[in-house]
């Protein structure tokens, strides 16, 4: 999937490379060479974590992006965008596990309308939904109960505000 996505950023005119080996990728490239790091699905979490820590000690002023596959074009485009000048809408969204609740958790930069979502592993006709909530929300903490079904792998929630997406594995 990483190849494809690559494919369309060079059809638009954005230089792409992927690595198979996110492990090591910190040792394949230096941060200083790109404009933006992108993690795809698969890398999200403590790998994501590690190599967020590696490329900044490479270059602290280097930029992420957590991608989704069905939005990451997108993404990737509109964070590249030079005349985007506004900070990110939400900080540290992020899974939480108490034992009995699972919580998706944010800080909210600016007021805006949130939506929540899970994404199940695909089928054959695309992903499959689940809708947790859309609201407004007013800068501070936001959180919103999950259900606890969705312990376990197979599970991306993502967070829309605005057109900025977010995204957390559950690895709950």
């Amino acid at each position: 999937m990483a190849q494809g996505i690559a494919r369309q950023l060079r059809e638009r005119g954005i230089e792409a490379v992927t690595s198979t080996d996110p492990e090591q990728a910190a040792g394949e490239f230096t941060a200083g060479d790109y404009r933006l790091i992108v993690f795809g699905n698969g890398v999200v979490g403590p790998v994501s974590m590690r190599l967020r820590r590696e490329f900044t000690e490479q270059d602290p002023t280097t930029r992420f992006l957590d991608a989704f596959a069905p939005f990451a074009i997108g993404q990737i485009v509109r964070t590249l965008d030079p005349t985007r000048t506004t900070a990110p809408l939400l900080d540290d969204f992020r899974m939480e596990d108490d034992g009995t609740t699972i919580w998706a958790k944010a800080t909210v930069r600016t007021a805006c309308l949130l939506r929540v979502d899970v994404y199940k592993a695909p089928v054959d006709d695309g992903w499959d939904v689940d809708f947790i909530a859309e609201v407004e929300v007013q800068a501070g903490s936001y959180e919103t109960q999950l259900d606890a079904n969705y312990r376990g792998s197979g599970f991306t929630i993502v967070a829309t505000a605005a057109d900025e997406i977010y995204l957390d594995r559950f690895s709950v």
